[in-house]
C-alpha cells in the first residue's frame, strides 16, 4: 500500500497555453469518522476532458461503499483560484438517478452548490444508506484555469487529495485531448502510478500502483 499523497498530472499540448489548476476529490466529512461511521472507496476514477476552447470538463466517478452507520450525503471541495469559475455541476447515479439543484434543504437527491472562501462547495443528499454500496457522478466545467507560454500548453491537475478519512481500493484519472492536439510530456507526482496512452494518441490514463490509504 502506497502512501495517499496526491495525484499530480502534467501535460504539455501543441497549443501555446498553459492549463494549470487544483482540485479536491470529494470526501465525507470528518464528524462521520468520530461517529464510528466507516466506508472506503471501491473505485475512485476521474476524466479531465480539455474543450477546444480551453475549458475542461471534469467527471468524478466514485462507488463508494458504506460498512458502519447511516449516511445521507456526500461532499466535495473544489479550489477556485486560477480559474474563473465553475459552472455546469451535476450529480447523479450511474443507475438512472439524476439530483435536483437545490437551494436549501436536505430532500434525498437533491444537490447545493456554494463558494467559500474562494472554493465552490458542493453537498447532495441521498436516502439513508448503510451495509451497501452506492455509485455517484460528479461533473462539472472549469473556465478560466488557461494560462498561455511559448513552450506550449501545460494541464497540472491534482487529481486526488490526500485530506480524507477513508481509504480508495481501486482508482484511475484519464486525460482526454481536444482535436488537433497532442501530448508532448506526460508525467505524474506523488503517490506510485503508471500511465498508458490511447492507440490513437488522444487520451492518457494513469493507474496507481496500489490502493490509496486514508489521510
Amino acid at each position: 500500500m502506497h502512501s495517499p499523497l496526491n495525484h499530480s498530472i502534467r501535460v504539455w499540448l501543441r497549443r501555446g497555453l498553459l492549463l494549470s489548476l487544483g482540485l479536491l476529490l470529494m470526501s465525507l466529512p470528518g464528524p462521520a469518522a468520530a461517529q464510528g461511521k466507516t466506508l472506503y472507496w471501491e473505485r475512485f476514477d476521474v476524466t479531465l476532458a480539455i474543450q477546444p476552447n480551453g475549458d475542461l470538463r471534469v467527471v468524478e466517478r466514485q462507488r463508494i461503499r458504506f460498512t458502519s452507520g447511516t449516511f445521507t450525503y456526500g461532499f466535495a471541495v473544489i479550489p477556485l483560484a486560477k480559474t474563473q469559475g465553475i459552472d455546469q455541476v451535476g450529480l447523479s447515479e450511474p443507475e438512472g438517478t439524476v439530483y435536483q439543484e437545490a437551494s436549501f434543504g436536505e430532500d434525498p437527491f437533491t444537490f447545493q452548490t456554494s463558494e467559500v472562501e474562494n472554493e465552490l462547495e458542493v453537498r447532495w443528499y441521498f436516502p439513508p444508506t448503510a451495509d451497501t454500496a452506492r455509485t455517484f457522478e460528479l461533473a462539472y466545467t472549469v473556465h478560466g484555469a488557461i494560462r498561455i507560454y511559448d513552450s506550449g500548453d501545460k494541464l497540472q491537475w491534482f487529481a486526488i487529495d490526500n485530506e480524507r478519512d477513508f481509504p480508495i481500493q481501486e482508482s484511475s484519472v484519464t486525460v482526454i485531448l481536444p482535436p488537433g492536439a497532442a501530448f508532448q510530456i506526460i508525467d505524474s507526482a506523488g503517490a506510485e502510478a503508471t500511465w498508458s496512452q490511447s492507440a490513437d494518441g488522444t487520451s492518457v490514463t494513469f493507474l496507481p500502483t496500489g490502493p490509496l490509504s486514508r489521510a
